[in-house]
């Protein structure tokens, strides 16, 4: 007998709850400012990078409806649970609407109505983005860079605490890379398989995107350069140069990241990659090491 079309896994799927390790951001500015011992701040973030997760998911359920035909005609998002049809089509905008609404009820209503706004801003965009944009090259790469910066603005609603511009302008550079190297891989897909263009980009503009995404790359790696070697840090942390060692760890991720792309090893999604890269958890454990040891010590 086959499955129910509702089955459990298949809705789990549609939800795409890899994602929401995006809405780790939130907590970018409680961490930052050294505050992660506050239990009711940590509370209060994890509440509203939940709520970010259940309007994420509606916003990749109405995506893939609206998306159906073209994901059936592509190699890997044909398997998603509306193109492949193990969830029934009829439910799908509902689930979207029900998801979206929970969410903005919520904020409204147990946060300040800044994070309310934000997150209404979040979905707004999102619904730009699919509606055209992300048809626009470049400017799709660089909307898809001001979702993730709404985030991390949203964690610092939240916690009630400051956002830096050197924070912003790091965050930036970074997730614009990976924002580009999407596309990089989609081309790659591509070139091998597919037509020679793919959301507005022609096979043809790899050489150009890639550089624009190792760019912006490097680009991260100085702003944090720069930062350490700002005044700012004296005050805040005890031993600041200490931190120089976070320059050559970014440095290799963004590398190697960059690497496994042009090598076409590299995942439809590269967030879902790094979730289950071995390499990216002991870099990221080091940098926390390294953040801890030079605000410690």
């Amino acid at each position: 007998m086959s499955p129910s079309r509702y089955s459990l896994p298949p809705l789990l799927q549609l939800l795409r709850p890899h994602q929401w390790s995006k809405n780790v951001l939130l907590f970018f500015p409680v961490i930052l400012a050294h505050r992660v011992t506050d239990t009711g701040l940590m509370i209060t973030t994890a509440i509203a990078a939940t709520l970010f997760s259940l309007m994420a998911s509606a916003v990749y359920v109405f995506n893939d409806y609206i998306d159906l035909e073209a994901d059936r005609q592509h190699p890997q998002k044909c398997k998603r649970p509306l193109a492949a049809g193990t969830v029934s089509l009829k439910i799908a905008p509902w689930i979207s609407l029900s998801l979206a609404t929970t969410s903005l009820l919520c904020a409204f209503l147990f946060f300040p109505v800044r994070l309310g706004i934000v997150l209404l801003v979040y979905v707004v965009a999102n619904l730009i983005y699919s509606g055209f944009l992300k048809q626009v090259p470049i400017l799709d790469a660089v909307f898809l860079t001001l979702m993730f910066l709404i985030r991390i603005y949203a964690g610092g609603v939240a916690g009630q605490v400051l956002v830096t511009g050197w924070l912003f302008t790091f965050c930036l550079f970074f997730f614009l890379s990976i924002a580009f190297a999407k596309r990089v891989q989609e081309l790659k897909l591509a070139e091998e398989h597919g037509p020679q263009k793919v959301r507005g980009y022609l096979v043809s503009d790899l050489p150009c995107i890639s550089q624009l995404g190792t760019g912006s790359g490097l680009i991260c790696v100085l702003v944090l350069a720069l930062y350490i070697h700002s005044g700012s840090m004296v005050e805040r942390y005890r031993s600041p140069y200490f931190l120089w060692l976070l320059c050559p760890l970014i440095l290799y991720w963004v590398g190697r990241f960059w690497l496994l792309t042009l090598r076409g090893e590299m995942e439809h999604d590269p967030i879902a990659f790094t979730l289950k890269d071995r390499i990216s958890y002991l870099i990221l454990l080091s940098v926390i090491l390294v953040v801890q040891g030079a605000y410690w010590f």
